[in-house]
């Protein structure tokens, strides 16, 4: 059986070529099967952080700052 960090949430992000439920860039998850089990550990190892990474650039970038609005209408 190979290792899969697949939640079963496929969800991706077609800006950041992300799937937002296990992490994995769209290579990752075309080549997965072809990976060695080492290179699938690694790169599981690092999926929390990619998706807490590209989640937060999904918030920073549909938030309005409204400290500038206040500033502004002072």
């Amino acid at each position: 059986m190979i290792s899969s960090p697949c939640i079963k949430k496929c969800l991706v992000d077609m800006e950041f070529q992300v799937c937002m439920g296990c992490g994995r860039d769209l290579v990752d998850i075309e080549q997965w099967e072809n990976y060695t089990e080492e290179n699938r550990q690694r790169i599981m190892a690092v999926l929390p952080v990619r998706v807490a990474y590209y989640t937060n650039k999904k918030v920073e970038r549909n938030t309005f700052d409204i400290s500038r609005l206040v500033h502004n209408h002072k």
